[in-house]
């Protein structure tokens, strides 16, 4: 007599602490930016995102769902220099493993918050994947803006500064930019918000003028931040582009 046995086998499933709609890119000068989705190129009907460039010396359009990261080894141009595209070089990662050479000369587009930006890629050192902490401390972030928000329209307050544009605009609210990169004669120096009284920029196409302490110090330098941003009294959060601001001014504590 036969007996036939059967075994029910359950796959093992590992845990990945990794988010699709979350990506972390870090740019070569200027604060990490949590984005909620990057695209090069967008499928408006099918809903499906990719990046354009070379993968492997292949023309790609490579989805975004199958990318894990990105790291940028930096710009680089062609022998003829200005005449031919500067390009980001550096290596991709696939979420199935497999690594490989990537090249591209197209822009990253992506939302933050509920706003579309763009960046160039020889701007970036790398894009990945956002991990499980990464999203608990933006979602501590954006609570501690709410928080500060909302005391702001409750007391009837102004925030904690203003933004003056060069084109005479104010802008009042509460200023979300926590850390100012400001390259100084000596070296690059990360200053935290709190400690700044005012930045003042001088007209040009470089972002020299200078930074004030409130310990009474003042340093002469570059604003080397690519934009800057400011939560409204009335909800919205705004990101100007540092080229168009003229002052930077944070309320006494």
């Amino acid at each position: 007599m036969r007996i036939a046995i059967s075994f029910l086998v359950f796959p093992l499933v590992f845990p990945v602490l990794a988010y699709s709609d979350c990506w972390e890119m870090i740019p070569r000068n200027g604060e990490t930016i949590v984005a909620k989705d990057i695209w090069g190129l967008r499928d408006r009907l099918g809903g499906g995102s990719a990046i354009l460039g070379r993968f492997e010396n292949k023309d790609v359009t490579m989805p975004v769902e199958n990318i894990q990261s990105i790291e940028f080894d930096g710009p680089k141009k062609g022998w003829l220099g200005i005449l031919q595209k500067s390009e980001a070089r550096g290596t991709m990662t696939l979420t199935s493993g497999k690594l490989g050479q990537f090249t591209t000369s197209h822009a990253i587009r992506y939302i933050r918050d509920t706003e579309q930006e763009e960046i160039s890629t020889e701007l970036l050192k790398s894009v990945k994947r956002c991990t499980q902490q990464t999203v608990e401390q933006e979602t501590a972030n954006s609570a501690t803006k709410e928080q500060s928000a909302a005391s702001v329209v409750m007391s009837g307050g102004e925030g904690n500064g203003q933004v003056i544009m060069k084109n005479g605009d104010i802008l009042i609210g509460v200023i979300v930019t926590t850390e100012f990169h400001w390259k100084s004669e000596y070296e690059l120096l990360k200053i935290p918000e709190e400690t700044i009284q005012s930045i003042e920029i001088q007209e040009g196409e470089n972002m020299t003028g200078v930074l004030h302490l409130r310990s009474g110090g003042r340093i002469a330098g570059v604003l080397e931040n690519s934009e800057v941003k400011i939560h409204l009294p009335f909800g919205q959060d705004i990101s100007v582009p540092a080229g168009k601001v003229r002052e930077i001014r944070f309320n006494a504590r």
